[in-house]
């Protein structure tokens, strides 16, 4: 079985190197600080979202150990990371230049976050240590994933207990079952829930937290627990290659189906490798048909090396980012020369998903729709309805955020907020329907709950 390091709380990271930039040295406890003036502000926004009081800073200090283990683990992690030295005397921590460098890339004003989370998963790349994370083990098993029946471990206190239950099937999506777990990625249940955490905060992944069994079925079982999807568009530039002779050979078209059949993978798979193109620039989609465009027909775009460094120019104008998992060069890949040194099969094109204004509006509307059972003009949870449009969307639950923004601004007549607290909601609503404190919301530096969409 294969495991990771046992930290889900990657989010502290940044913090960290925010305290120890003009530092030498870092201490352990100048780090359990750190975590607990972090934790102790998680639950402050908490707090304000729920309408509670609640005296956080006293909350922390009443839950000691837990903050230790949190920050043993981080340590640990940040060690095998290259983020933290090697401890000297008195637990004192060397400060290397990986973790600088996070300050400095997290304090610019474009994009600053993004890429400080970037170059933290760079460090955890480039370690070789957590091979589970790594895009051809996790990414890649999720996209290719085709799920008819999940294997069930039930809630049996004396052994373990399979059992197969069928289930609509869907593709490029997972659930934390037996197979998917333990078959699959050779792993258990707790690495798995730290990959999910992990996967979530570098935005490659997302959860739903429902598995599609009847409730009789659900009460017995322990895991799975939720599904996972991807919310970005991966692919190997292997794939990409092999995409682009199959294109050649063809003379000029190829349908997704006949793509789908010489590559072996199933249709999902398909719209990732032709989304990437597409953005590329290299392919359009019409009518159900994969058009090349006039430059792969180009004298010199035969050449491998030609094209590979084509393509990673595109790469870098369009956003997107080439990670490897190659054992000769891994981690995010910023040059053309390391490309040249990775094997096409473990360089791995990652897009993020961009859906029109029009697009997002009708999916949310049916979300809502989904939430409020039919019943227009009603307040709905907003975390409740982001669940079901980033599921059907296949986005991250921050870029459901940025795309609710977008609409509120572009149309203000037709979305409604509000920020009731806790109590309020709960008096609103039956009791069956209250859910629990989820991501909140913000917009303009408010934080809202609930939302209603008018006609």
């Amino acid at each position: 079985m294969v495991s990771v390091t046992g930290i889900s709380h990657i989010e502290y990271v940044l913090p960290i190197a925010r305290y120890a930039r003009d530092k030498a040295q870092i201490s352990r406890r100048e780090i359990l600080e750190v975590v607990r003036r972090e934790a102790a502000e998680r639950e402050r926004i908490e707090a304000i979202f729920a309408g509670k009081g609640i005296d956080y800073n006293r909350k922390m200090k009443s839950k000691p150990l837990f903050l230790e283990g949190i920050t043993n683990s981080l340590i640990l992690a940040m060690k095998k990371w290259d983020l933290l030295g090697k401890a000297t005397t008195m637990d004192l921590f060397p400060v290397p230049q990986s973790l600088r460098k996070l300050c400095v890339i997290d304090a610019t004003e474009d994009g600053g976050l993004l890429q400080a989370k970037t170059s933290i998963y760079d460090c955890i790349m480039r370690s070789g240590k957590e091979t589970i994370f790594e895009p051809s083990n996790l990414l890649l098993s999720i996209r290719d994933n085709s799920v008819s029946t999940i294997k069930a471990v039930m809630k049996d206190t004396t052994a373990t207990t399979i059992e197969e239950f069928a289930i609509s099937g869907c593709e490029g999506r997972a659930y934390n079952d037996y197979y998917f777990v333990h078959d699959k990625l050779k792993t258990n249940f707790r690495s798995f829930d730290i990959i999910r955490d992990w996967g979530y905060f570098f935005g490659l992944l997302n959860e739903y937290k429902n598995v599609p069994v009847s409730a009789d079925i659900a009460k017995r079982i322990k895991y799975p627990q939720y599904e996972i999807y991807l919310t970005k568009t991966i692919c190997s530039m292997y794939e990409i290659l092999e995409t682009i002779q199959h294109l050649r050979k063809a003379g000029r078209t190829l349908t997704g189906e006949d793509l789908g059949r010489l590559l072996g993978i199933n249709k999902y798979s398909v719209v990732c490798i032709v989304y990437n193109l597409k953005s590329l620039g290299l392919v359009s989609y019409r009518e159900a048909e994969i058009i090349p465009e006039e430059d792969l027909f180009k004298t010199g775009m035969s050449d491998q090396e030609i094209l590979c460094q084509t393509i990673y120019r595109k790469v870098r104008q369009i956003g997107s980012v080439l990670v490897s998992d190659d054992p000769s060069s891994r981690g995010v890949l910023a040059s053309i020369d390391e490309t040249r040194k990775t094997d096409p099969k473990h360089l791995y094109l990652i897009t993020t998903t961009l859906w029109k204004i029009e697009d997002f509006q009708r999916v949310l509307r049916q979300a809502y729709l989904r939430v409020t059972d039919g019943k227009p003009y009603r307040y709905a949870y907003i975390q409740s309805v982001r669940k079901e449009a980033c599921r059907a969307l296949r986005i991250h639950d921050d870029a459901f955020d940025e795309y609710l923004r977008e609409l509120i601004r572009l149309k203000p007549e037709l979305i409604e907020l509000t920020k009731a607290s806790g109590e309020i909601t709960r008096n609103l609503l039956p009791r069956r329907s209250f859910v629990k404190v989820g991501k909140p919301f913000k917009l303009k530096g408010q934080f809202f709950r609930m939302m209603m969409i008018g006609g």
